[in-house]
């Protein structure tokens, strides 16, 4: 940031005596096309560099240039920001709380952090405890009274799930994601859960995630908590059978399938998977698995999925694709002339696709057979070598 800081001040010279530095009208006018967001971006590089009588002048420059918030709460909050990091704590605690009163939430969850600081700091010098009743006493005040305020409700959501409070926090999260449905709100949600060991709202909240969502890749962490209790996988796969038997639902029947795969738990992947009426999810959801058998070196299991998919009415109309896939895991199970037979016919199936066509040469590689899969590569290459459609 110094460095960053020293740079800066050249700049700012530049701007102010454009005569004396040879800076044309054409360039200040495009150092100064966002007057506001430079002078805030200058000052918050004096901010971090620790000169902070330069980053307060620069914050009321970038104010004065005309701000898209309220011009007075906009530059208070950035002054307590330099007031906290000068030591000048009474200062910056009048002005947060003015920030507060005013009801504005431009400032993501910062303005709280810093209060809460400095809540603590007066009132517990070790400040060992980030959550202390006091701060969050206050914080709950301010919420009742600014109830839609997102990043506010978000802050003492976290602090009241840290101090263990998980009923309450899980009810505040809820209320998070009905304002803001978002991957970090549905992470704290899911966590705050796990730790309740509540398998219905746990259950009910990865549905919801798969159906806003569509992936659970953003939540492995909690994924693999799940999958490593054994007790509660067992409890959300037995509460998705007797959900499925009230309702009839998918949704929560393609959650546990997609639980049952990542577990690797292959009769209770069949039993959801093949249940569901939706044959697009249930198609997704097969060929997930069978590419998740074929990534943990699974490679017998790959072949009994991709053979089960082709057998349902959606893998028999994307038979083409299916024993492409199957073509693989025969070949990588050491199968090679049945993977061969089924490359052949995923070729004649889909068309002139380049991957597609490749996959019998590639068959002949792996097996060793190098001169059919030089000539095959070759012929591949002589055909599809002016083709840059797709990065493969």
């Amino acid at each position: 940031y110094k460095p960053a800081a020293q740079a800066f001040r050249i700049v700012l010279n530049a701007i102010e005596n454009p005569e004396w530095n040879n800076l044309s009208d054409e360039v200040r006018s495009a150092l100064l096309a966002d007057e506001e967001l430079t002078y805030s971006l200058i000052a918050e590089s004096f901010l971090e560099a620790g000169e902070y009588a330069d980053a307060r002048v620069i914050f009321q420059k970038a104010a004065a240039a005309g701000s898209q918030q309220d011009d007075s709460g906009w530059l208070d909050f950035q002054l307590a920001r330099v007031d906290y990091r000068a030591g000048k704590y009474a200062q910056a605690q009048k002005k947060l709380e003015s920030y507060v009163q005013q009801k504005l939430n431009f400032g993501g969850t910062t303005p709280y952090e810093i209060l809460q600081s400095l809540m603590e700091s007066a009132t517990a010098p070790e400040r060992s405890e980030p959550d202390r009743p006091s701060a969050i006493a206050r914080f709950r005040d301010w919420l009742s009274d600014d109830p839609d305020n997102f990043p506010l409700l978000s802050y003492v959501a976290d602090l009241t799930r840290k101090k263990g409070t998980l009923d309450d926090a899980a009810k505040l999260y809820e209320k998070s994601l009905a304002a803001n449905p978002t991957v970090e709100v549905y992470s704290k949600l899911l966590d705050a859960y796990l730790r309740l060991q509540d398998s219905e709202m746990l259950l009910y909240t990865l549905t919801r995630v798969m159906t806003d969502v569509r992936s659970l890749e953003p939540f492995r962490e909690e994924i693999s908590q799940i999958v490593a209790n054994r007790e509660l996988l067992e409890s959300l796969f037995e509460l998705g059978r007797t959900n499925v038997e009230i309702d009839g639902g998918d949704a929560q029947t393609m959650t546990c399938g997609r639980l049952a795969v990542e577990a690797k738990r292959f009769v209770q992947a069949d039993e959801f998977i093949s249940q569901l009426k939706d044959e697009d999810e249930q198609l997704d959801l097969y060929v997930t698995w069978g590419l998740q058998c074929l990534e943990d070196e699974e490679y017998d299991k790959a072949v009994k999925v991709f053979c089960k998919t082709l057998a349902t009415p959606t893998g028999q109309s994307n038979e083409g694709v299916l024993r492409y896939y199957l073509s693989g895991a025969l070949q990588l199970a050491g199968r090679t002339d049945e993977a061969l037979s089924e490359a052949n016919a995923a070729a004649s199936l889909v068309g002139d696709i380049p991957e597609v066509s490749l996959r019998p040469y590639w068959i002949h590689y792996q097996a060793g057979n190098n001169d059919l899969a030089q000539a095959g590569y070759a012929a591949w290459l002589n055909k599809y070598s002016d083709d840059y459609s797709a990065p493969g």
